[in-house]
């Protein structure tokens, strides 16, 4: 990495934003042409993105291909042992883009560490306990962050530790919430459209999404939106699943918030798909993803595609299977649940 791309960055408060003069992308070993002739045309793409946004703000989102892969290449020379060659990996995935992922940054602390970094090993690992690392039984068992500097080690400790406290308490109020969500709904899909039981349960629902939103937002009030750092499947489900079946001004109001968990790798970007397909088809009619389906005869179709040609290039963005692999799968739950 030359010296200018860290003296000259977009960002002076944040030492791992990308570079303000360099166009030299090392994910794909080349060089970013000047694109002053095609203002004109990128205008046009930004005015259409805008109004696009104006309707949906993260229509126009997808996520970076480049941090993705320098995270995964750091990931595989841990594999062989290579902590210095990922320890590299690293810095250019956070070059890339800030990182938010505080596993990213616990196993980039933990590779500063094994390099002999020390001074980058306590920043990322602070940086992980800031956003949430919560794996305090791991990070306690580490040899490498004591042998450096054992006082600040256990300060950052404690940090962590309070933050595994609070995921086990949060995980046993989301069971909750995810048994309630879940029972009547498994009820529903077995109960014929023609039952007299068919609307009662549906009102069950109903009234059970109304208790459990009033739990989730007093949750999210005070300590946010939270997901795989949970103890149990299904309170790392439960807060999404709610606010997935919630109104369409509940599912505005914490989007932003969704967005960030996403960026933590609290929420999976396939749910972060369902959720931007759900609000999309509620305010313009239309999907991006084909995430929301319907059944006719028993087999999956999917409908209103803002763009068919382009749905498996969307879905690869957000590391989803082609559409055709999901309609297949989706049709065969759809057996399971009629066989059930």
């Amino acid at each position: 990495m030359c010296l200018d791309c860290r003296i000259y960055i977009t960002d002076p408060h944040d030492p791992f934003s990308a570079p303000a003069k360099c166009n030299y992308k090392r994910c794909t070993n080349k060089w970013q042409k000047k694109v002053d002739l095609m203002r004109p045309i990128i205008f046009l793409c930004v005015v259409f993105l805008s109004l696009l946004s104006s309707f949906f703000p993260a229509a126009g989102q997808k996520s970076d291909p480049c941090y993705k892969n320098w995270v995964d290449s750091a990931r595989n020379a841990i594999k062989v042992q290579n902590y210095r060659q990922a320890f590299d990996f690293y810095l250019d995935a956070f070059s890339e883009k800030s990182p938010k992922n505080p596993v990213h940054l616990y196993e980039a602390a933990v590779v500063s560490a094994r390099t002999l970094h020390e001074r980058l090993a306590f920043m990322f690992l602070n940086m992980a306990a800031e956003r949430g690392f919560s794996y305090y039984e791991h990070a306690s068992q580490n040899k490498d962050f004591p042998s450096l500097d054992e006082v600040k080690f256990k300060q950052c400790l404690e940090r962590i530790k309070k933050t595994d406290s609070l995921m086990n308490y949060l995980t046993i109020r989301l069971d909750s919430v995810f048994e309630k969500d879940q029972i009547w709904r498994k009820e529903w899909t077995r109960t014929p459209p023609d039952s007299p039981d068919y609307e009662r349960i549906r009102q069950q629902i109903i009234k059970v999404d109304s208790i459990n939103l009033t739990e989730i937002e007093d949750i999210i009030s005070e300590y946010g939106i939270w997901g795989q750092s949970l103890r149990s499947v299904g309170a790392q489900n439960a807060m999404f699943l709610v606010l997935q079946h919630a109104p369409l001004d509940i599912q505005e109001k914490y989007f932003d918030q969704v967005e960030d968990a996403v960026e933590r790798g609290e929420i999976g970007s396939w749910n972060f798909a369902l959720l931007i397909d759900r609000m999309m088809l509620r305010k313009t009619g239309v999907q991006k993803y084909g995430t929301q389906c319907t059944f006719v005869n028993g087999k999956a179709e999917v409908h209103n595609l803002i763009d068919s040609t382009k749905v498996d290039e969307y879905r690869k963005e957000m590391g989803l299977e082609p559409l055709s692999e999901y309609m297949d799968y989706m049709t065969q739950e759809q057996q399971k649940t009629i066989e059930r």
